[in-house]
């Protein structure tokens, strides 16, 4: 049995609660798996189409954030998005225009491949959280839009390290809106800022991590971790104290 023959058989048989009680593509599963499987597929060179390409993109996404067990590497991260970009995958080649991998950068260019990625009525949680933080630094012809970027990482943010401590941090920074449309209080807001990067910190995001460290934030949030509302085991413990 291949390698890859091997793996796509883990991937089969994973389940993951109600959402895996009926077969799913191997793509939507890539998630479910360590460094060291995904590394297998990507090598197996008799592995074609967009399995492979799947998992080029889960295992650069993990080195490109430093999440899912692995260290940020952004030369291996380069690497993979490069091949999958040359394997015609949309988001890759977003992402190395974006940043610059492989060829000149061009944000205006990403930007555009990026907006498609998202009206094509497939999920792409990955390009609506580039497509939020493009909005949110703005640039290169692009017009900063804080809201726009609110409601992508809110979308994103469903199992999403890197978009649920850009959705945390859209809620300290008061640039959010509840339910209804309507502002929010500041108590509110903290609530559910720590409550995404609790989410983001158990998937190991280093700046979720770092994050709840910081001095400012932990004077803050202190108050909100004792409330009635929210369970204090497993917080920092300074947050506990």
């Amino acid at each position: 049995m291949s390698v890859a023959k091997d793996e796509l058989d883990k991937l089969n048989s994973c389940r993951s609660g109600d959402a895996c009680t009926t077969p799913l593509l191997f793509s939507k599963k890539m998630h479910l798996l360590k460094i060291s499987s995904l590394e297998r597929l990507v090598e197996e060179k008799e592995l074609i189409g967009q399995t492979r390409i799947d998992a080029m993109l889960e295992l650069a996404d993990r080195y490109h954030h430093g999440i899912g067990g692995a260290k940020l590497d952004s030369k291996a991260a380069s690497q993979l998005f490069i091949s999958a970009a040359k394997l015609g995958d949309k988001y890759s080649k977003a992402i190395c225009l974006q940043y610059g991998y492989g060829c000149e950068k061009g944000d205006r260019k990403a930007f555009k491949l990026f907006e498609e990625l998202t009206r094509e009525g497939i999920i792409n949680i990955k390009a609506e959280f580039a497509l939020g933080l493009m909005y949110i630094t703005g640039g290169a012809g692009i017009e900063r839009d804080n809201m726009k970027a609110f409601r992508l990482f809110q979308n994103a943010a469903k199992g999403y390290a890197p978009a649920q401590y850009y959705l945390g941090k859209c809620y300290r920074d008061n640039v959010c809106v509840d339910e209804n449309g309507q502002p929010m209080g500041k108590k509110e807001r903290d609530i559910r800022a720590l409550e995404l990067y609790r989410q983001a910190e158990a998937q190991k995001y280093p700046l979720a991590i770092s994050g709840l460290k910081d001095e400012e934030m932990i004077s803050d949030l202190r108050g909100v971790a004792q409330n009635e509302s929210l369970k204090t085991s497993g917080l920092p413990p300074r947050l506990n104290a």
